[in-house]
Formats: structure tokens, C-alpha cells, sequence
């Protein structure tokens, strides 16, 4: 990278300005044809830095340009300017001069889009620089990344933008996607997360919490990072809950509203030898083999060998054997199973 010093100390310079009070006419002369020109753009060249550039349907405080074609638009707003307001003409603007890049600022705040990308406007953001706020010399190698000269007229600012952007939108994505797909693990009476942690719990405590304290110890984590309305994993869990009211395994609690809270289905009983989960687990991996008793609604018993040679330190016992399609939930009411004894056999 080249020396951004003069674009630093430009920047510092900068963000000790009040602008409160200035045009955008002052704006733009003070603040926006400085950097533009510290980033390599000729604003005596009115071929190369268009300004009040007319488009279609009106007019752009600037475009950059290079051999006829409008490579990026910028548009200034005043300073402690609602920059969202202005997003939408911008790149509509943009998209119909056929720009690979924008610009909104006023003058100490910078958002770079790519306004081609097929969604919202706020979404073709890919960066942020707040001089404000940031180190000069982090807004500094900012705004060289994205809108030196050099780089713009070769198209490499634009690659390099477009890997930004599916880097964020990737991030984005993974992240809209997390709510829902902890809700659908919470939600999941098969979850191994689940399980292993009410068996972490009552191996602690001597107690099994149930899925209804489960929810709103992991929500109340969650709501640390910020919430959406409604405990979402509980009404998960409150949804799943009335679509079966028929079972006879479902449970209601009455909250201190009177509300009624369907719990979750209870998971198949399961009676260890030796009782701690930790203990059998460690003497499990020592014979690796076991014996399970089914006890059925009838009053039988069917005895099952269990070979443990795939089972690690970090196996969770319980979840093992709830995972097998006989005692998932659902399955094991159908086969008549009541419970489980499970016992470590000796060694051979």
C-alpha cells in the first residue's frame, strides 16, 4: 500500500472541524474535494470529477469518471445528516448511470455501496468510515481500498469491493440464520444439545430441569445480545406444544400470568449403572460394552448388547442412546417402551 500519511493527517484535520453549521456547498469544498484528491481523483479535470452531474431524473453532487464512463457517484448531505434518507435516490441514480460504485457522505461519515447487487439498499452497503469515530489511519485505508483512482479505473477497487460484500453478506445470512436454527434444535425433542445439557444439569444438581427453564435460561443468553419481541425459543417449544395436544407425554405448567405453558414431551427415562452419567462413561470406555433392558407397557423386558467401541471421552451417554430410531421421541411410545436400564458389562 502506498503512503496514506497525507490522507491520515488529512482525515485527523478533518474530524476536528464542526461542521454543524456548514452548507453542503462548504461540505463538498472543505471536506469532499480533499479527499477525492488526496485519493489520486483530478478535481481541476472536470471530465474525470463531474460535479452537480445530471442523471436521470435529476442530479449528483459527484461523479468520477474515466474515458466516458461514471465509474462513481458520491452524493454530500449535511453533516449530522439522516445519511439512510438518501440511500434509495442514490443508488437508483447509480444503478441507471450503470456506476459500479457510490458514495454518501457528509463529509466526516462515508458509506461505499455497490448499487448493481439484487438486494435492499441498505444491504448494497459493504462499508462504513466515521472519522469521528475510527483511528485517521484505519478511515484512511478505508477509503484508499475502495475509492483510489488507480484502482477504480482498473476495476480492482470493484473486485476487491464485490469480495467484501459476499463476505458480509455471508456473515449476514449465517447470522439471520442462527436464531432460527437454534430455535429448530431447541425445538427438535431429538436434539442431542438438549440433552446433554439437562444431563450436564442434573449430574450437578441432582435435578433434571425441565424444557421449559431450559428455553428461558439459553433466551435470557441470547436477550444479552438482543431479543426479538417474545421469548422466540420458548414460543417455539409453546407452538410445537399445541399442535399435539392429544399425547398423553405432554405436560402444562401454570405461569404466575395463569397462562398455561405446555412443556415440551418428556424423553424416554433412562436408568444408568452406575446412576452418574460421568462414572458410567468412564467405566463404559474401559469394557466398551453394555447391556439395555427395555421395560414395556406390558411387562416385559427385552434385553438389547450395546457395543460402545465408537463411544469417546467426549460422547454424551444419553444422547447416544436417545439418537437410536427405537427410542427417539415418538418411536419408543410406539414400541410400547416405558423406560430404560442401562449397565455397564465387566470385562471379559
Amino acid at each position: 500500500m502506498p503512503d496514506l500519511s497525507k490522507l491520515e493527517a488529512l482525515i485527523a484535520r478533518l474530524a476536528g472541524i464542526d461542521f454543524s453549521q456548514s452548507s453542503e456547498q462548504d461540505t463538498r469544498e472543505i471536506a469532499v474535494n480533499t479527499i477525492i484528491g488526496e485519493l489520486g481523483w483530478d478535481t481541476l479535470d472536470r471530465d474525470e470529477v463531474a460535479r452537480e452531474y445530471s442523471v436521470r431524473g435529476g442530479r449528483v453532487d459527484y461523479c468520477l469518471r474515466s474515458q466516458a464512463r461514471s465509474l462513481v457517484l458520491i452524493e454530500v448531505k449535511r453533516a449530522g445528516s439522516d445519511l439512510a434518507e438518501h440511500q434509495e435516490q442514490l443508488l437508483r441514480y447509480a444503478f441507471d448511470e450503470g456506476a459500479s460504485l457510490a458514495a454518501l457522505t457528509d463529509g466526516l461519515v462515508w458509506w461505499l455501496y455497490l448499487p448493481m447487487e439484487k438486494v435492499s439498499w441498505e444491504q448494497r452497503r459493504f462499508a462504513r468510515v466515521n472519522f469521528g469515530e475510527q483511528q485517521s489511519a484505519d478511515a484512511a485505508a478505508t477509503l484508499y481500498r475502495f475509492l483510489n483512482r488507480s484502482g477504480v479505473v482498473s476495476g480492482e477497487v470493484q473486485e476487491e469491493a464485490k469480495r467484501e460484500f459476499e463476505s458480509q453478506e455471508r456473515e449476514r445470512r449465517v447470522r439471520a440464520a442462527l436464531q432460527d436454527a437454534w430455535e429448530r434444535v431447541l425445538g427438535d425433542p431429538d436434539s442431542l444439545l438438549r440433552e446433554e445439557l439437562a444431563d450436564a444439569v442434573r449430574d450437578i444438581s441432582g435435578h433434571r430441569p425441565d424444557w421449559e427453564t431450559i428455553a428461558g435460561f439459553l433466551q435470557g443468553m441470547l436477550g444479552n445480545a438482543g431479543t426479538r419481541g417474545e421469548t422466540s425459543i420458548v414460543r417455539t417449544m409453546r407452538s410445537e406444544a399445541a399442535m399435539q395436544p392429544q399425547q398423553s407425554d405432554w405436560r402444562s405448567d401454570i405461569t404466575a400470568s395463569g397462562e398455561a405453558a405446555p412443556r415440551l414431551r418428556a424423553p424416554l427415562p433412562i436408568e444408568l449403572d452406575p446412576p452418574n452419567a460421568k462414572d458410567f462413561l468412564r467405566m463404559l470406555l474401559r469394557t466398551k460394552r453394555a447391556r439395555i433392558v427395555e421395560l414395556h407397557r406390558d411387562g416385559r423386558t427385552e434385553e438389547r448388547p450395546w457395543d460402545a467401541t465408537k463411544m469417546t471421552a467426549s460422547s454424551s451417554v444419553l444422547g447416544n442412546l436417545r439418537s437410536r430410531p427405537h427410542y427417539r421421541a415418538g418411536a419408543w411410545q410406539r414400541h410400547g417402551i416405558v423406560s430404560l436400564r442401562v449397565s455397564v458389562e465387566e470385562a471379559s
